[in-house]
């Protein structure tokens, strides 16, 4: 089958909308390496007894680990004045580790926790959690010195691990990219087969899609009439938009009328006048060539009416009964005829 200009014509409208799923895509990358939330996937095994500066040292974030024979170091840590947590420490021969573990809802931090898989961001011990220790050797009645020395240089916060709002966020992120990955193969998809495109596929209610296209792809060679970016041949009404290509077949079209609505236009900054150009079909599609100029549109119903007397002309309820009566008895024929098959 023969490239038409029609079809060249789709290509490149898909080219040019292939632009806007591929910068919404660089928007999300650009978040992600900005606030990185994969990092809550790349998560380091620790043992229990590891020192946890080889996680840093390979640059991991966030740990995992088995906690055993945890035990409540009597503080608790807080986020903006609230309660978010609890600090316990795991004292084994001459390791010590701190962790920042999850309040129950409505209970008391445990006293002792015998074995607890957790997972956390690693912090440096420091500030309150060098408070914490402070007070956490009297109570143990060792020295400030000699608890920090025996003391893992890094604590595992539970608290701050994926909290919910960043849950909601990467939830929001992963679902923005999935679209814009999935527009970006339709319009890529759309450049290798123009086929697959409404345009097309709408053809194939008024015939042989092919025949149609080359026939239309024929006309606009010579057409009838040229208006801003539509063009009238004899069985045909074809516009050329930045975002798609419409092909109309005149002998299936029943209603034609204009609409007028005043919108907001951001590059006069001012209220402006929007003319549009709606076709509805035998076959039930309804086509709205938008954004036009009135004399464009007033030229174009001119020579309609000339060639195609027989359309509604206009809007009018009547009008509108009309067509929707003609069209539900069409489909009412195909599902009859598709019975006697």
């Amino acid at each position: 089958m023969r490239k038409t200009g029609i079809l060249q014509y789709i290509r490149i409208t898909a080219l040019r909308r292939l632009l806007i799923p591929l910068l919404f895509l660089a928007v999300i990358v650009f978040i992600l390496i900005r606030q990185p939330l994969f990092d809550y996937f790349r998560i380091y095994r620790a043992a229990g007894t590891e020192q946890l500066s080889a996680a840093v040292n390979q640059q991991y974030s966030y740990v995992r680990t088995l906690g055993q024979d945890l035990y409540y170091a009597g503080d608790d840590y807080y986020i903006d004045g609230a309660l978010t947590g609890h600090y316990y420490y795991q004292l084994a021969g001459d390791y010590c580790r701190v962790y920042i573990l999850k309040p129950a809802a409505g209970r008391p931090a445990e006293a002792y926790i015998a074995s607890r898989e957790i997972v956390g961001k690693l912090a440096k011990v420091s500030g309150t959690a060098d408070q914490m220790l402070a007070d956490l050797a009297e109570d143990l009645g060792w020295t400030a010195e000699g608890l920090h020395s025996v003391c893992d240089l890094y604590l595992v916060n539970e608290v701050v691990y994926f909290p919910p709002i960043e849950r909601i966020f990467f939830v929001l992120v992963f679902l923005a990219a999935l679209a814009g990955v999935a527009g970006a193969l339709w319009y890529l998809l759309l450049m290798i087969f123009p086929r697959l495109s409404r345009t097309y596929r709408r053809l194939r209610s008024y015939g042989n899609a092919e025949t149609l296209l080359s026939e239309a792809d024929r006309e606009v060679r010579s057409p009838i009439l040229r208006a801003g970016n539509m063009v009238l041949t004899p069985k045909f009404l074809i516009e050329y938009d930045a975002d798609r290509t419409d092909i109309v077949p005149l002998e299936s079209a029943l209603w034609v009328f204009d609409l007028q609505n005043l919108r907001w236009s951001l590059r006069e900054r001012k209220m402006k006048m929007h003319y549009s150009l709606r076709i509805v079909t035998i076959a039930g599609h309804r086509f709205m060539l938008r954004n036009k100029a009135k004399a464009d549109i007033d030229e174009i119903m001119t020579h309609l009416t000339d060639r195609y007397p027989n359309f509604f002309y206009g809007y009018s309820e009547e009008h509108e009964k009309m067509v929707h009566y003609i069209l539900r008895e069409n489909e009412r024929e195909k599902k009859r005829n598709k019975k006697r098959r």
